[in-house]
């Protein structure tokens, strides 16, 4: 296949931060189309986690947009692993949206009734695996060569079923592309390997609850009081001999006491000593008027 140059083609939104070094938790290097099991309406996810926010930006009627998510309702479909970077997951997310909001009406739309538009509207299973198949087959277009047989691309589908419906509109799965079973745990739960939760290492985790618990309330008190008490031990230890000062003003404090509470009894002694002197004086004075 000849490149092709991608100045004639449409640019799609990409982030350049590689899911390499974002890989967490969320796993944002898969995709995940969910679908509504009553009005097959489908939410489309990076990583498998599934938020009610995602309701409001991907679903834009607010007559046919459920009021929250109900777990029990939802379900995966399909899921993508083995994206080489985080760009192209995004690629994907952004074309099969944009693909499914303009999707053909069929040539009966406006004779239809408005509960019947409303239920093609939200039947939107068959439409977003069309959309998929198109995303991918323009990713491989716009790089202007086909991937390698060996590539890690791997569709996991719910139902094999679903892989032959992109051939009712003469679409075909690119030959880079993997077809597997997505194994599920009550419905909702992916098994397979590709999609355990990667977690990090012990000693990452363990700062990252440190960093938590310093930016609590508890946690700034505490190091409020560690960096005080800690600019007072510098403060103490510039000071030379604190040790000898602190026990010689101790020592003399003693003494200044030592020496009040003798000045206070020998005053005290002076005066019972004048007092007695003045009984003795007024005895002698009476006896010689008698």
């Amino acid at each position: 296949m000849n490149k092709i140059s991608l100045n004639k083609l449409p640019r799609t939104p990409l982030s350049k931060t590689s899911f390499l070094d974002r890989n967490c938790k969320r796993r944002l290097d898969q995709f995940f189309i969910y679908s509504h099991v009553i009005t097959k309406q489908v939410i489309f996810t990076i990583g498998r986690a599934l938020q009610t926010k995602y309701l409001e930006s991907q679903i834009k009627s607010f007559n046919e947009r459920p009021h929250k998510i109900r777990r029990d309702l939802w379900k995966p479909i399909l899921a993508i692993s083995g994206f080489s970077s985080y760009t192209s997951v995004i690629a994907t997310n952004n074309i099969v949206r944009d693909k499914l909001l303009n999707y053909p009406k069929p040539d009966d739309y406006l004779k239809l009734r408005r509960k019947e538009r409303m239920k093609d509207d939200m039947d939107q299973l068959e439409k977003s695996v069309c959309s998929l198949c198109f995303a991918l087959n323009k990713i491989v277009y716009t790089k202007g060569y086909e991937w390698d047989a060996s590539s890690n691309l791997i569709i996991h589908w719910e139902s094999p079923e679903l892989k032959e419906i992109s051939k009712k509109v003469g679409l075909t799965w690119p030959k880079c592309v993997q077809h597997q079973k997505l194994l599920l745990k009550r419905g909702t739960i992916p098994l397979n390997q590709e999609f355990k939760v990667i977690q990090k290492p012990e000693e990452f985790r363990e700062e990252l609850r440190k960093t938590r618990y310093l930016k609590s309330r508890r946690g700034r008190i505490e190091s409020q009081k560690k960096e005080e008490k800690q600019k007072l031990m510098e403060r103490l230890a510039s000071i030379p001999k604190l040790k000898e000062i602190l026990e010689e003003n101790a020592r003399r404090k003693n003494q200044i006491k030592m020496i009040d509470s003798g000045n206070n009894k020998n005053i005290q002694n002076e005066n019972n000593k004048n007092n007695k002197n003045n009984g003795n004086g007024n005895g002698n004075e009476n006896i010689n008027k008698k």
